[in-house]
């Protein structure tokens, strides 16, 4: 039993470490347009997920996935939101505003209880309460900050938070839905990229060896924390991941800050830090002990 909570817990660490130093990774294909990066990424990760459930049986566990309309229509809703935190996600790496993904990834947890509450009617308690308060006022002053909503941290904390709240719905499993997440969007992801053949716009495979092995590997650097992330989650409990799942955000920022030196100001730290606050009282109020669903996992 130990040595099984001892896997777990690496398994956690490296699955959420490794979502945490993807930035490395992007930015060795800035120059790629993000649309076809993203393309590309859907296309291997759906090859080598098929491939990983293949041969471990479970590619026929699908064919039910398939069989009802109720069924594929939420996976395609879950793929669209995956596509749509990915390209954000990937967009916001290529023009040097990592520091305001990773603050949507840290605002990931709030933003699900907040949807709990409206959709769920989930009931907050006091503690709860204060930190969506918290993490309120520091959007608000980040807003004010850049003149208009930061979409950015916006729109990755709440796909984010809507893929989750569908996955709660869903019985298959996360490597298991992802697949088919993978499958359901995959036509759309080949036409893009024939259209950019025809047009001569496609990079792959005309932009050198070692830009087709970044993009033909996004598939295995989806696929590997994936797969990690799977194994962890029956060997360890779910307060032990919700506290893991920081990890990734807070790689994200000190990579933004201190590896590619992007702009940070005074008033932005107090916006983090009140957001930081919130995240603090959240975690201290019990939230995922009190869990007994599933974390909702979503491949960044």
């Amino acid at each position: 039993m130990h040595t099984d909570k001892l896997k777990g817990g690496l398994a956690a660490a490296t699955a959420f470490l490794m979502w945490g130093f993807l930035p490395l990774y992007w930015k060795h294909l800035v120059g790629v347009p993000p649309l076809e990066v993203i393309a590309h990424r859907w296309l291997w990760t759906a090859l080598l997920l098929a491939a990983i459930l293949a041969a471990t049986g479970r590619l026929v566990t699908l064919r039910a996935e398939f069989g009802s309309p109720g069924a594929i229509a939420s996976h395609a809703i879950r793929a669209v939101l995956l596509a749509g935190n990915w390209l954000t996600y990937v967009w916001a790496v290529f023009h040097d505003r990592l520091l305001e993904a990773s603050l949507g990834y840290f605002l990931v947890p709030l933003v699900n209880v907040a949807l709990g509450t409206i959709f769920l009617r989930e009931r907050l308690n006091a503690a709860q309460w204060t930190a969506v308060a918290f993490a309120g006022i520091g959007v608000v002053l980040l807003a004010t900050l850049a003149g208009g909503l930061p979409w950015v941290p916006l729109v990755i904390a709440f796909t984010f938070g809507f893929y989750g709240l569908l996955r709660k719905q869903a019985t298959v499993g996360a490597l298991s839905g992802a697949t088919v997440e993978m499958i359901i969007l995959l036509p759309i992801a080949l036409i893009g990229l024939i259209v950019l053949e025809i047009k001569g716009a496609a990079t792959f495979p005309h932009a050198g060896l070692s830009t087709d092995l970044l993009l033909m590997g996004t598939g295995i650097i989806t696929a590997i924390p994936l797969v990690l992330f799977g194994y962890c989650s029956s060997r360890i409990t779910l307060t032990s991941i919700g506290l893991f799942q920081y990890l990734a955000p807070t790689v994200k920022f000190i990579l933004g800050l201190w590896v590619y030196h992007e702009p940070f100001s005074g008033l932005q730290l107090v916006s983090f830090v009140l957001i930081w606050i919130a995240l603090i009282i959240y975690s201290w109020s019990g939230l995922w002990t009190q869990r007994r669903d599933p974390l909702p996992v979503l491949p960044e």
